[in-house]
């Protein structure tokens, strides 16, 4: 691997395997770690695994430090879809599940900051 291709991956990182855990917190500073939320247009029954936890349309997930790319699964009527998602410290990234896009949509959104 040439050089520099090797400094572009490490600065893009990775967030933590396993270790997530559902919050309900809407807010943050700018050492929060990654938190994912889940979405689904109309509200059906669809679950995802992201850093070992399961949550559900309208729930997030925690990582337990930092952030980066993150594995997400999506479990829906015994189909499974698998991808990852870019989810770094201190924002709240959103993957919607809308019946009319073909691919799970992402939004990034910098959280409620602490008073």
């Amino acid at each position: 691997m040439r050089p520099v291709l090797v400094l572009a991956l490490a600065a893009v990182g990775c967030a933590p395997k396993t270790g997530w855990e559902r919050t309900t917190s809407r807010v943050c500073d700018d050492e929060t770690p990654a938190t994912v939320c889940l979405m689904a247009t109309p509200d059906r029954p669809v679950e995802a695994r992201v850093g070992g936890e399961t949550i559900l349309p309208g729930e997030c997930a925690i990582a337990p430090k930092g952030g980066g790319r993150v594995r997400m699964e999506l479990r829906e009527h015994g189909k499974r879809d698998d991808f990852g998602v870019h989810a770094p410290k201190a924002k709240r990234t959103t993957v919607t599940l809308d019946p009319n896009e073909k691919k799970p949509q992402r939004s990034r959104t910098k959280c409620d900051q602490r008073p």
